[in-house]
């Protein structure tokens, strides 16, 4: 499902899909649980091609850039988060939610890495 009245930063529409699944099936809480929802916000509807900025993310979850990025080391870690490093436009990290990992009652896999 899309939702496209509200303009993001991407130039995409959000998924309300992503973020439904995030909220019924993440095993994350608190800050890390927001800023995964905050991820997924801008996704498209198969978890991926998020790429908003460390700086957008620390604004909209309402930390400080650091501690966002702790955050996310903890999401990616978790198995819930995959990051490719200055894989989205201009060099900016591009962020997929991995959806595989929040199926009811899945345990995350681990990341290669």
């Amino acid at each position: 499902t899309r939702c496209s009245t509200s303009p993001i930063a991407t130039g995409g529409d959000l998924s309300i899909k992503v973020m439904t699944r995030v909220w019924e099936h993440s095993k994350s809480k608190g800050s890390s649980l927001l800023l995964l929802l905050a991820i997924a916000d801008y996704a498209h509807d198969d978890g991926g091609g998020a790429w908003p900025s460390i700086s957008t993310l620390a604004r909209k979850i309402r930390m400080n850039p650091r501690t966002t990025q702790r955050i996310l080391e903890g999401l990616i870690e978790s198995g819930e988060l995959e990051v490719r490093e200055r894989g989205g436009p201009n060099f900016t990290n591009l962020y997929r939610v991995r959806l595989e990992n929040l199926a009811p009652g899945k345990m995350p896999e681990s990341t290669p890495g």
